[in-house]
């Protein structure tokens, strides 16, 4: 009888563990898709999107031929379509939400893309952007996609893998495991997940002379020591461990406090000491970006915009600071909360 109890009391320990665990997944899985779809596409654009599909299934304003460097992978705008439909396709605010329409589209547009398998001379696309937008795609709207075309579609989501030559140390590591965990979790391979899920809180330490974090809190995306701390290391590295700290926020995966407080750290005395200042914070200003300035008052075309005659550039290698009047305030606005919800969880 002790026996029999004893067994009982094993097997309800063990369902329980592996509900707990299922429950945290599922939490996970509903914060990542939430995340997604947080910004869903206005009807206008995806009416727009669908009046150039062609009946083979690309689309009538992208140029598929050109797969130099220099063209900047115009189909890469094939598989960023093929997300922002599936977003519609997934918003229950869209008029397209479950549209069995939309999801033919879906399935035309993502057969032509396994059929072709458009590979680009820059590693990038291949291993970060096409894997990204096929694995939103897929977390959208492939549970009502067809099991052989999802089939056909993981190898190129593959291409993101912890052997790519893009899954080095620096600022892009962090994105492409956050890309295998999201695909893992899609198929259901919930062991690898866990794995990748160390792998990534493991991504948050000290690299002294090495990629990444700086015991100084500065960030080296690549062997040169240039300082990339405000746009490789806050762009991908802080905001994709970011990210992710709220995904597993409260489950049996949450990152540990030591982890989370040198994120903290890295925002307020790297990020943020090293950031381009003025009336708001400009990131994202890379050693190419200032190498790119030039004389004062010139374009400052690394940035997507031109700031000509906006005016004073002064500083260092370490301490760059561009005063442009009142350009990109809301960036110190998402950094805040970030901040905001990291001291939430370490609660000091």
């Amino acid at each position: 009888m002790s026996k029999l109890i004893g067994l009982h009391l094993f097997i309800a320990t063990f369902l329980g563990v592996a509900l707990a665990q299922t429950g945290d997944i599922q939490t996970i899985k509903m914060r990542i898709k939430a995340d997604l779809l947080q910004a869903p596409p206005s009807d206008k654009q995806i009416e727009a999107l669908l009046t150039h599909i062609n009946p083979d299934g690309s689309f009538n304003d992208i140029n598929y031929a050109d797969l130099s460097a220099t063209a900047n992978f115009p189909q890469g705008r094939h598989t960023a379509n093929l997300a922002l439909l599936a977003k519609a396709y997934a918003s229950s605010t869209s008029k397209y939400y479950k549209s069995e329409t939309l999801r033919e589209s879906l399935i035309k547009l993502l057969q032509f893309w396994v059929d072709k398998d458009f590979v680009g001379e820059n590693w990038h696309n291949n291993q970060i952007t096409t894997p990204t937008n096929l694995v939103n795609l897929m977390l959208a709207a492939g549970d009502d996609l067809p099991n052989d075309l999802i089939q056909k579609a993981q190898p190129i989501i593959g291409r993101a893998n912890m052997t790519a030559s893009g899954y080095r140390p620096g600022g892009d590591r962090i994105v492409i495991a956050g890309v295998i965990a999201k695909n893992l979790l899609f198929i259901g391979d919930y062991k690898g997940f866990e794995k990748m899920l160390n792998h990534i809180e493991n991504e948050m330490t000290f690299s002294t002379g090495e990629r990444g974090i700086q015991q100084d809190f500065s960030f080296h995306h690549r062997v040169d020591r240039v300082n990339n701390t405000d746009s490789y290391g806050y762009d991908k590295f802080a905001n994709g461990y970011g990210e992710w700290s709220y995904y597993v926020a409260g489950t049996k995966y949450q990152f540990s406090q030591e982890r989370l407080k040198i994120l903290i750290d890295y925002y307020l005395d790297g990020a943020y000491k090293n950031s381009v200042t003025s009336s708001g914070v400009l990131f994202s200003l890379t050693g190419s970006a200032v190498s790119t300035i030039g004389a004062l008052g010139g374009k400052i075309t690394a940035l997507g915009s031109d700031l000509t005659g906006y005016g004073k550039l002064s500083g260092s290698i370490d301490e760059f600071r561009l005063y442009c009047p009142g350009i990109f305030l809301h960036i110190l606005t998402y950094f805040l909360k970030k901040c905001c919800f990291l001291f939430d969880i370490i609660r000091f």
